[in-house]
């Protein structure tokens, strides 16, 4: 029997694109899906949105489920996703995010080929907001990430170093998922802080060499907005430095440097951002010489 595997959803104020979303999840080409929603508080139409398209297609999945909540935050709402979730398998994708046709396909594919996977991911090209394809590699491009360290046994280096993953590109095997404790509320940037523990745990990850999704990058997101970016940067700096003595080694030491960042992103004046600045080409040249001699599994 196919593995069923679940479609997760946080949704808030994306109403101008959540129905290319949705169906990018209805024409999938592997049919033994489930697919949960969550509005997380959106103050637009979003949830009028989706409840009239899942009136009309919730009978493509074995079951489909919407619910809207007040707004408390990303992190949260997945969890609830998750909680709610029966599949073995689990893809996340924000309503404003797509899945390519055979995304689910391709990647439950390599789990199939390999039961000691944990999480199996591909590439993502960038959209804007009118669905218009600008970057073919998000990883590459937007983090600046060494794709041939996918390949190779580089391969948890490259991320732990060089974290270049966006949200839709990875499917999780869902008893490693739990196995880790979910998704951390204490970071707004959950992704990063699961990898941590999940490299903590020896969890394997794959790379398939495909694009699996699309990643929209629009004016109201994270990664655009330069107040959000620096919340999140601080986010991910204070991240590291809680999971820093987790580690030993070179590892230690990278995660505990942002210590540096965190306090110069607290207290921050044009000086100080100018120090960020050299920290991080410092930390850079560690990394990429890091990368060039060693391989750290």
């Amino acid at each position: 029997m196919s593995s069923l595997v679940s479609i997760l959803v946080p949704c808030f104020n994306h109403s101008s694109f959540l129905i290319e979303s949705l169906e990018s999840f209805r024409i999938q080409t592997y049919s033994n899906l489930e697919l949960h929603i969550i509005d997380d508080g959106s103050t637009d139409d979003s949830s009028v949105l989706i409840r009239s398209w899942v009136n009309k297609n919730s009978t493509r999945f074995v079951k489909c489920t919407f619910e809207k909540t007040v707004n408390k935050g990303v992190v949260n709402t997945l969890n609830s996703l998750l909680e709610k979730s029966d599949g073995q398998f689990i893809v996340i994708c924000a309503s404003d995010d797509i899945l390519t046709p055979d995304s689910v396909a391709v990647r439950l594919a390599k789990f199939d080929e390999d039961d000691s996977v944990d999480v199996v991911f591909g590439r993502a090209d960038v959209i804007n907001n009118e669905g218009v394809s600008y970057f073919d590699d998000a990883a590459k491009i937007l983090y600046k990430a060494n794709v041939e360290n996918f390949k190779s046994t580089k391969l948890i280096s490259e991320l732990f170093y060089r974290w270049s993953l966006p949200g839709p590109v990875s499917m999780y095997r869902k008893s490693s998922l739990l196995f880790v404790g979910s998704f951390d509320s204490k970071y707004q940037v959950e992704d990063r802080s699961l990898f941590l523990r999940m490299v903590m745990q020896h969890s394997k990850y794959l790379y398939v060499d495909q694009c699996v999704a699309s990643y929209r990058r629009h004016d109201g997101a994270y990664t655009v907005n330069p107040q959000s970016r620096r919340r999140v940067q601080l986010d991910i700096a204070q991240c590291h430095v809680d999971y820093a003595n987790q580690f030993s080694g070179l590892r230690y030491l990278y995660l505990k440097s942002f210590v540096l960042d965190v306090l110069v992103l607290k207290y921050s004046n044009y000086v100080s951002m100018f120090m960020l600045l050299g920290i991080k080409g410092l930390r850079k040249l560690i990394v990429l010489l890091c990368l060039f001699f060693y391989s750290y599994i």
